[in-house]
């Protein structure tokens, strides 16, 4: 590789005209809902007629539709801004000449786009960022219409279809995606310095342009299919110092699809990959699978890659291709663990393409691999060998690649990559491990081979469920009472208190038939309530129950804690959310948790409705919405004596609900979740009977992630239900709430599959959604008054003689914790102790680099090291305001903690520390950082000369006793059963 080429880029691509375009003075307004689509055209048209300048975009929030670069102009961002494009595919139109998987065609407009021109530029430390709603549902491309869609396309390209014919966004339903960031037949590119966060496609695309660089960029793009750079078909291309977070490959290499390809016929050469960071993705560094035109003279070199990846340099093509590979250089780079291979040779790669006919059969030769002083963590295959024995490739070298023991000494440069360290940084990189085990337990759910095996699988989640819960209470008297009936039109209310544990009373609504066409014994419903502050009493709930009740069936109706009349103590949270999420984080100190203690008022709620010589014993349903919704999922695992289920605006996936930033309240965990399989897709399936979702079209629940499970549920239903409509989905149009529609239609699912009932089934969707055109709550029959269903005498169990809060019963479990715990033993014991109990990995004795999630905060501070976590800036979305609970949440429902996290990354930058000086790490400790400080130093106490611990927080059982917030940032799962944090100072 010539270095000098590049020199000759960066020369070329450095400057552009200094005469500034503020884009502001063109009517655009910075407040994120002004379209300010027509000011960047203009803008950028008065910087092209002039000979060219800068359009600057100052700080705030600009909303745009696409924005289409031309010569001589540079676009740039301020630090401070951020450039948010619509998410209405028809803002993207009129069509752009483009491609798509390497086939050129007419498409929906790039997000950032520039066509023919030369000398442009994007710079600047600003944000690009769509929104991803639309784009989402369009990840999915097996539906029909975009299936027919491609097959057009392809046949397009191998049938020499003129491009201006080739209108691909214009077919029936078709789903073509556009990239972010496209180049296309450009000379003298500059990208450099922004931020992109998510893209509906790839995240930049470069083709058949020639003089780029792509310098400093930080991206972050973990949907479907999401590239991080891919260079197609270009020349003289300089990619250096970035950043790069995706669902999909890193660097990808191309040169255009089959026939069409070899049509275009332009290879992509002189490319250079240098001092990058791939944090989250498949591969390091793709080649193909498009390559028809050729690929040559592509090097990376000093890169690493944190995350752990499929592989780190994959050559792939297939028969249909041709072309050439030749001349691919890679080294010095260091990686985490990889799951398949290092290197990667395959020619039998045409993913979904492969189902369209192609008329020609061309190999691809591959010639001149090299690959030198390559290390990771860990690899099953080092060098993955599948190439056509008709034209193997040749002259392919590694050379002290390896996997496992010592890295090697590579120069420092490969240690210093400038990265700006963002306050979601560490959000982000818990994101992505969650998006990969939520996918990786949907796959194992999808690729079960019998049903058998299905059944066998639901079984064992169901049992690890109910172990990470820390298991049930006994069952003591449920002490009923019926306090009033009150006969209402066809139905009748009965006013109920049981206790789920003794002075832990329930109050609840029982609506029950009243009309001569039902005669008991009734099939009854659970209805748990969503975070509603009336609880029972709202509207919507005591609406869907009267309406079951009309057509026979008994539904009850219990408060949730902390809404309705179950305010627990005076020092509470107002919010039912927070108040949950203080429960739950002094539940998981001991072991519990708070899904299963609101699931126990369900299970004994089922206890009552059997008691009942009018309630048909042993089969219920179960309905409900929002928290309402997570609750029947819960049950519908936990309790077998639920045979039906149907959960409203809740179940989709745990990756795209956290990708959109919505955390759930400690209701919706478990410890460990996605170790042993229940995702949403989980909950769906493993309580073994029929389940109808329940979803809204415009719910801040994604709506792609419900449409992905219900499918993949339907999947399995066809394989091993064929007939049964065990499953279904029906949608409502709008926003988060139960809506007539979905209140139909679940009541549908009960007659079904309580009473048998053929003829309710299949739902007419299209009539449901009517229901609700016009449809006004005040206007219909919605139960009793708000304060007429009140059941305790002044509207709050407190008041109630002989009460119990569930915090009574978790300081009695505390108090036995403090008294059963083992006695101190060794020192290197109790070290081995903690590092197991806790979760905490050993630090790498010579890993050359820093820790990688920067979930610590380091400042000197004369020759100590300062350990600061405030929280401020490390907040993930609205739980805890101010702190960094939802990143514990993401730990927490992986089996793991974030003090652990923290305590690994301290112990890590101690080794460096030692390494560095030869002397153990003096250290402080400041605030809420003494808890993972002092789970490191209880690890390692050799690696640290002293700890000092400035305002640390009380421990977790002071915390407990004086109902103080622990958030989940600061626990570890069933510490308090072994020792408390303040033990370890």
């Amino acid at each position: 590789m010539r270095q000098g080429v590049f020199g000759a880029v960066a020369a070329v691509c450095g400057v552009l005209l200094a005469q500034d375009f503020p884009l502001e003075k063109y009517g655009a307004v910075g407040d994120g809902t002004f379209d300010c689509t027509r000011a960047f055209a203009q803008a950028i048209d008065a910087a092209h007629a002039a000979g060219g300048g800068r359009v600057t975009v100052p700080a705030g929030t600009w909303f745009t539709g696409p924005i289409h670069l031309k010569s001589n102009v540079e676009l740039h961002v301020d630090d401070a801004a951020t450039v948010r494009f619509t998410g209405d595919p028809e803002a993207y139109r009129p069509l752009v000449r483009s491609s798509f998987a390497g086939i050129e065609c007419y498409a929906l407009s790039p997000l950032v786009h520039a066509q023919g021109c030369t000398n442009v530029a994007v710079t600047g430390g600003g944000l690009f960022t769509p929104v991803m709603d639309t784009w989402r549902i369009w990840f999915d491309r097996n539906t029909p219409e975009m299936l027919a869609a491609m097959g057009q396309l392809y046949a397009w390209g191998e049938g020499d279809e003129p491009v201006e014919n080739r209108r691909a966004s214009d077919l029936p339903g078709a789903r073509f995606r556009p990239c972010f960031f496209e180049f296309e037949n450009c000379r003298n590119v500059r990208l450099e310095g922004f931020r992109i966060r998510q893209s509906p496609l790839w995240t930049v695309n470069i083709r058949l342009c020639q003089d780029v660089v792509v310098r400093g960029l930080d991206i972050f793009g973990l949907g479907h299919n999401n590239d991080g750079v891919d260079i197609c078909s270009s020349k003289r291309v300089l990619i250096e110092d970035c950043s790069l977070e995706q669902g999909d490959d890193g660097f990808v290499i191309k040169s255009g699809r089959d026939r069409d390809g070899r049509r275009v016929n332009v290879p992509t050469e002189d490319v250079e990959i240098r001092r990058c960071v791939l944090r989250e993705g498949h591969t390091l560094i793709a080649i193909g699978s498009e390559v028809s035109g050729g690929i040559r003279n592509v090097t990376l070199h000093d890169c690493r890659v944190e995350g752990v990846s499929s592989r780190l340099v994959s050559i792939k093509t297939s028969d249909r291709k041709g072309g050439f590979i030749e001349n691919i250089v890679v080294s010095n780079v260091l990686a985490n663990a990889v799951r398949t291979s290092l290197v990667g040779i395959r020619t039998n790669i045409d993913f979904q393409w492969g189902k369209y006919p192609a008329r020609e059969r061309i190999l691809t030769r591959i010639d001149g691999v090299h690959v030198s002083n390559v290390w990771a963590a860990s690899v099953p295959t080092v060098y993955e060998k599948a190439d056509d024995p008709r034209l193997p490739a040749t002259n392919v070298t590694l050379e002290n690649v390896r996997a496992g023991g010592e890295p090697p000494d590579l120069p420092g440069a490969l240690f210093a990559i400038p990265h700006r360290v963002e306050p979601d940084d560490a959000a982000r990189a818990m994101l992505g491990e969650v998006y990969e085990k939520d996918r990786n337990v949907d796959w194992k759910w999808r690729d079960l081979p019998t049903r058998a095996a299905l059944e066998k699988k639901a079984q064992e989640t169901r049992t690890a469920f109910l172990a990470s819960m820390g298991g049930l209470p006994e069952r003591t008297p449920l002490n009923a009472r019926v306090l009033a009936r009150i006969p209402r039109a066809g139905y009748m209310i009965e006013k109920i208190v049981f206790e789920s544990r003794p002075g832990v009373f329930v109050p609840s609504l029982l609506f029950l038939p009243d009309s001569p066409r039902w005669k008991p014994p009734y099939h009854a419903i659970l209805l748990p309530c969503g975070h509603s502050k009336e609880g029972k009493a709202a509207p919507g709930y005591q609406r869907g129950a009267l309406m079951a009740a009309l057509q026979g069936f008994a539904v009850l109706i219990p408060d949730p804690i902390a809404q309705g009349e179950r305010a627990q103590e005076a020092s509470d949270p107002a919010s039912s959310v927070m108040a949950h999420l203080k429960i739950g984080a002094y539940a998981a100190l001991l072991g519990q948790n708070f899904a299963a203690i609101r699931a126990w008022d369900g299970i004994r709620a089922l206890d009552y409705l059997e008691s009942r010589p009018d309630i048909v014993k042993g089969r219920f349903g179960c309905m409900g919405n929002s928290g309402g919704g997570t609750m029947t999922s819960f049950m519908s695992v936990l309790d077998p004596r639920v045979v039906a289920s149907a959960p409203s605006c809740y179940l989709g996936n745990l990756r795209s609900q956290l990708e959109v930033r919505r955390a759930p309240d400690a209701e919706q965990i478990a410890f460990g979740q996605l170790t042993f399989g229940l995702n949403h897709l989980g909950l769906v399936l493993a309580g073994g009977h029929p389940v109808r979702m329940h979803c809204s079209n415009k719910d801040f629940i994604p709506f792609d992630g419900s449409l992905q499970t219900s499918r993949t549920v339907n999947q399995l239903a066809e394989r091993f239900y064929p007939g049964e409509d065990r499953y279904g989905l029906t949608v409502s149009m709008g926003p988060h709430g139960w809506k007539e529609s979905s209140r139909t239609s679940s009541i549908a699912w009960m007659r079904r599959w309580l009473r048998g009932e053929k003829d309710a089934l299949p739902i007419d969707e299209a009539a449901c959604q009517a229901l609700d055109v016009g449809f006004d709550l005040k206007t219909v029959d919605a139960g009793l008054p708000v304060d007429e269903a009140q059941i305790t005498p002044n509207g709050c169990v407190r008041e109630m003689p002989g009460y119990r809060s569930v915090h009574t019963y978790l300081d009695e479990a505390c108090a036995v914790a403090a008294s059963t715990r083992a006695k101190p033993r060794t020192a290197a014991e109790r070290s081995a102790e903690i590092a197991r109990f806790a979760g905490i990995r050993a630090p790498r004795e010579n890993l050359p680099f820093l820790p990688l999630q920067r979930l610590v905060a380091f400042k000197a501070e004369g020759d100590a090291l300062v350990v600061s976590n405030d929280g401020k800036g490390l907040r993930l979305h609205y739980s805890l305001p101010e702190e960094d609970g939802e990143i514990g949440v993401a730990c927490y429902v992986m089996g793991t903690s974030l003090v652990a996290r923290r305590a690994e990354e301290i112990l890590q930058r101690a080794v460096w520390e030692k390494r560095r000086t030869g002397r153990p790490m003096r250290l402080v400790a400041e605030g809420r950082a003494a808890i993972p400080v002092a789970h490191a130093r209880a690890v390692r106490p050799d690696l640290f000369a002293t700890v000092e611990y400035r305002d640390p927080p009380p421990s977790w059982a002071e915390s407990l006793q004086r109902r103080l917030p622990v958030s989940y940032a600061d626990l570890v799962n069933g510490a308090l059963l072994n020792y408390d944090w303040s033990d370890l100072k």
